[in-house]
């Protein structure tokens, strides 16, 4: 027990105590008669926002609830008792007003606790300050995130009490680095079988500066990454390496935002973004693999052509090289055209009659060969020039898509704002 008076003896509180509570029963609600309902004063004062689960819907706040009522049966005359104005019970010695948090999301329990000190004054007036940590349910839209505001609505209700209520008190708040509390309001409304239910609503803004820099700019710069694909050479090989890098490295990152924030919807459509890019690659690969397959088919001979060029090879003017004979006595004149061996001669073969329509299919052939080459190289251009389009319409239609987003998250959450205001 303490009080506020600085005059009164040891005696004077005995005395009071054994005034007070000889007859004292704290199951009896203090008010005579019995249908009559209590008037009490609620105040809530809020001390921080803990957390703000968006997957699991829930609010979590540390705040105190002062609440004021006035007992008939506790008041003196401070004079009689040596001028003391006001002492100090715990509550469990005292009837409390039986109000319970209407829409906690954990298992009921008794505000305050059993040593916790009520305040009661000579005037009968006592005020019960219990604090607490509280985790309400809360509808959380994130539309618009992280330019979203809520509007979360802590409920208490109380069965047997009339309640007046006063605003949410902020002196003792303490600023959040996630959430801005723009407005509260308190209101008292009748529930079912005439329950007074208290409802505390806080109007919060998210701070977007973090998200923005965290979220939506690393997503931004891997969407932008994914566009690097198109400016790979296709002889480099890296395309599809590249492109199954950047998806993975966008799932996984995604991943681990996701545990601890809600996914935005930026972030989704840039993920498909990727995932399209990834496709698009997979069929410029098969179609270049394609046309390279056909170039080489084309450049090799068939076997009638072998056989044809092996005939002309025959009919043409060739220098063979001829063993000296140990059966001839003369010597042969040769002609070294190439080069000069110890023991061999050359012998020229006479022209053939038929080597000028050889020598035309053999050019026919020639001609061909180098036509499939122009063709080879006007499609790795045809590539090249394919691959440098999607790459700045990627990017440019990444850019745009950006602009929009942001816009539209913008707009949305001043709308969103203005339409969880309080009137």
């Amino acid at each position: 027990m303490a009080t506020q008076s600085q005059a009164a003896t040891k005696e004077d509180y005995n005395n009071l105590m054994d005034f007070l509570f000889k007859d004292y029963r704290k199951e009896v609600r203090p008010v005579d008669p019995d249908f009559n309902l209590t008037i009490i004063f609620i105040k809530f004062s809020l001390f921080s926002i803990i957390d703000m689960n968006e997957q699991g819907q829930t609010m979590k706040t540390n705040a105190l609830l002062d609440v004021v009522w006035s007992d008939k049966d506790l008041n003196w005359t401070a004079e009689e008792f040596g001028g003391i104005h006001s002492i100090l019970v715990k509550q469990n010695k005292l009837w409390l007003p039986d109000i319970v948090v209407d829409n906690t999301v954990t298992p009921q329990t008794e505000l305050g606790y059993k040593n916790r000190q009520v305040r009661v004054f000579w005037f009968g007036y006592q005020d019960w300050q219990p604090t607490g940590v509280f985790e309400t349910s809360c509808d959380i839209d994130v539309t618009y995130f992280p330019f979203d505001t809520q509007l979360c609505p802590p409920q208490t209700r109380c069965i047997s009490s009339s309640t007046i209520l006063n605003p949410v008190l902020l002196d003792n708040f303490s600023p959040d680095g996630i959430w801005d509390v723009v407005n509260t309001s308190a209101q008292n409304k009748e529930a079912e079988n005439k329950k007074a239910r208290i409802v505390f609503s806080l109007q919060l803004k998210r701070r977007p500066t973090f998200y923005v820099l965290n979220i939506i700019l690393p997503v931004m710069f891997l969407a932008m990454t994914s566009s690097l694909v198109f400016a790979l050479p296709a002889e480099s090989g890296e395309k599809m390496s590249l492109s199954i890098t950047v998806l993975l490295a966008f799932a996984v990152y995604l991943t681990l935002v996701t545990d601890a924030m809600p996914r935005p919807r930026y972030s989704q459509k840039a993920l498909q973004q990727v995932s399209i890019a990834h496709g698009v690659c997979v069929v410029i690969d098969g179609i270049d693999g394609h046309e390279r397959c056909a170039v080489s088919i084309h450049l090799k001979a068939p076997p009638q052509a072998i056989g044809q060029a092996s005939r002309q090879d025959q009919r043409l003017p060739v220098i063979t090289e001829i063993k000296r004979s140990s059966q001839d006595d003369e010597a042969v004149s040769t002609i070294d055209i190439h080069r000069k061996h110890k023991n061999k001669t050359t012998a020229v073969v006479p022209y053939d009659n038929n080597q000028e329509a050889d020598d035309s299919r053999c050019g026919s052939a020639l001609s061909s060969q180098r036509s499939a080459q122009v063709s080879d190289v006007s499609g790795q251009q045809s590539a090249e020039t394919l691959s440098t389009l999607l790459f700045y319409f990627s990017l440019l239609f990444l850019v745009i898509k950006t602009i929009v987003f942001i816009i539209i998250l913008v707009v949305g959450g001043a709308r969103q704002e203005e339409n969880t205001r309080f009137t």
